[in-house]
């Protein structure tokens, strides 16, 4: 990427990755409603990742599009010309690879927490504490998931970056598996684990420890 584009090119579909953010803020703001209601991490989970999804569905296409060397322009022309639901195209994959996810993220950091610190894991009294747990349970959490859902994510990406032939899911699976074996099912894992960890961990322990400063305010 480097040597094509120079290291602009590592920051390619920034714009749309950033429009994504809202949908992260409600993801987590809803997580926290719904367990103050005493809804259990599954079903809360459940019902924040299909939200969730759904909101960021066409941002994660013009994202993916810019980062395979498309145009967001040709993205919105396509829309206007065959309709706005190609916006959330490759949803149904979406959904297979980020429902799974955000229940194995949430229903771990609800069992890291409890086994690290069973009294409540979610303060922090202060003294950083909290926070460090909340950053070491994103963490691992995030690793979690993400190594468990990689092979869901190399096929949609498959799915969306071959968008003019209109792949169905398992063909885009037969196909990985046939040109590059099974391990073309966790083809960058590595890549998702230098990123998503980092950013579960950051995204978790800042929302808890803003919302603590918000309480204490």
């Amino acid at each position: 990427i480097i040597r094509q584009d120079g290291m602009t090119g590592l920051f390619r579909g920034l714009g749309p990755a950033l429009a994504m953010a809202p949908a992260v803020a409600l993801q987590y703001t809803l997580m926290d409603e719904l367990g103050q209601m005493r809804m259990t991490p599954l079903a809360a989970s459940l019902v924040v990742g299909t939200i969730d999804v759904v909101a960021r569905a066409p941002f994660e296409n013009v994202k993916v599009a810019l980062q395979g060397g498309g145009s967001a322009s040709a993205g919105l022309r396509n829309a206007r010309r065959l309709g706005p639901q190609t916006l959330w195209r490759g949803l149904g994959a979406t959904l297979v690879r980020d429902l799974p996810y955000t229940v194995l993220f949430w229903t771990s950091v609800a069992a890291l927490r409890a086994s690290v610190a069973p009294v409540d894991a979610s303060a922090d009294d202060g003294s950083g504490n909290g926070m460090f747990v909340n950053f070491a349970c994103g963490a691992v959490a995030g690793a979690f998931a993400a190594t468990l859902v990689t092979p869901q994510d190399a096929i949609k990406t498959r799915m969306q970056l071959a968008a003019h032939r209109n792949l169905a899911f398992s063909t885009a699976a037969r196909e990985a598996v046939a040109t590059g074996g099974p391990t073309a099912l966790f083809a960058g894992l590595s890549a998702r684990l230098l990123r998503i960890p980092l950013y579960s961990a950051v995204t978790l322990s800042t929302f808890e420890t803003m919302k603590r400063a918000f309480e204490r305010a």
